[in-house]
């Protein structure tokens, strides 16, 4: 893509088409929820990268920050 069209999606004179979609998202590595603005970080991006024993760990610490959270919230 030229910058030019970059900056008809940046001032919102032109939509990308879903294939021009797809490659803005890749590119700046983030998910197309996000470009949206249906997700508000980028928390998950990088979990397909993580090997079965690192995605366990993470997860085991999402739970026990989840729980604090739920505990600070009684």
């Amino acid at each position: 893509m030229t910058p030019s069209i970059i900056s008809h999606f940046e001032t919102g004179s032109r939509k990308p088409s879903l294939h021009n979609f797809r490659q803005l998202a890749d590119a700046l590595d983030v998910t197309a929820d996000y470009l949206i603005g249906r997700a508000t970080d980028t928390l998950y991006r990088d979990l397909d990268r993580l090997t079965s024993d690192d995605r366990d760990i993470a997860e085991s610490i999402l739970k026990v920050l989840s729980d604090r959270a739920k505990n600070r919230k009684r």
